[in-house]
C-alpha cells in the first residue's frame, strides 16, 4: 500500500513539474511573439518624434529595436510564472490555507515586479497587466487541460 501511495505521489509531483515547465515556456513564447507584433514604444523613448501609442494598436512587426517592444511586459510575465507553485499543496490536509498563502505570495511578487518595471520607465501599466494576464491565462489552460485531467 505504501509503495502504491509513493508511486501516486511521485506521478503527481512529476505532473506538477511538467505543468511548471510548460507554463514558463508557453507564456514566454506568447509574450515574445506579441512584442514583435505590437511594436509599442517604451515609456523612456517617448519624445516629439516617437509618440505615445495605445496598447491595442499594432505597429509591428519589430524584430531588432528593443525600445519598440514594450507590450506586453516580459519581466512581469516571467515573474507571474511562479504561479505554478500553487499546484503543490493540492493533496495536503490543510491545502486551502497553504494554497491561499501561496496565491497571496504570488500576487505580491507579480505586483512588485510590475511596479518596479513601471517605476524604471520601461513599461506602462497596461504592459505589465498584459504580461501577467498572458501567464495567468496559460496557467489556467495548462492546469485544467493537463493537471486536473
Amino acid at each position: 500500500y505504501r509503495q502504491m501511495k509513493s508511486v501516486r505521489k511521485d506521478a503527481r509531483l512529476k505532473s506538477i513539474w511538467v505543468c511548471g515547465i510548460l507554463i514558463c515556456a508557453v507564456s514566454l513564447l506568447c509574450v515574445n511573439v506579441m512584442k514583435v507584433l505590437w511594436g509599442r514604444p517604451r515609456f523612456y523613448v517617448l519624445n516629439e518624434s516617437i509618440l505615445f501609442q495605445e496598447w491595442y494598436r499594432f505597429t509591428g512587426p519589430v524584430f531588432t529595436n528593443d525600445s519598440l517592444k514594450s507590450f506586453p511586459s516580459g519581466h512581469t510575465a516571467a515573474s507571474a510564472d511562479i504561479i505554478w507553485i500553487t499546484l503543490f499543496p493540492d493533496r495536503t490536509e490543510d491545502h486551502r490555507l497553504k494554497k491561499g498563502f501561496l496565491y497571496g505570495l504570488t500576487a505580491v511578487h507579480i505586483i512588485l515586479t510590475a511596479l518596479s518595471r513601471i517605476m524604471a520607465g520601461m513599461h506602462f501599466i497596461s504592459d505589465t497587466m498584459a504580461g501577467a494576464a498572458v501567464t495567468v491565462l496559460v496557467f489556467t489552460e495548462v492546469k485544467y487541460s493537463l493537471y486536473d485531467a
